[in-house]
């Protein structure tokens, strides 16, 4: 069972690469989580940010016996 809520949920994970890595939000296609990490970083770097952002797939275990 995934938790639902605004920016949590789904089995794909958006994160910006700054020192360390942050969890930003997630989606539960790959290629949404793809597009809203390639806006951020746009967003960012019109901004005159440098943030850099990457997805990561987020291993789900089933921990009900």
């Amino acid at each position: 069972m995934l938790e639902r809520n605004k920016r949590h949920y789904g089995t794909w994970a958006v994160y910006s690469v700054e020192l360390t890595y942050r969890h930003v939000e997630t989606h539960v296609h790959k290629e949404n989580a793809l597009k809203a990490a390639l806006d951020l970083q746009n967003h960012d770097h019109n901004n005159g940010r440098p943030t850099q952002y990457t997805v990561s797939e987020i291993p789900f275990t089933d921990c009900e016996d």
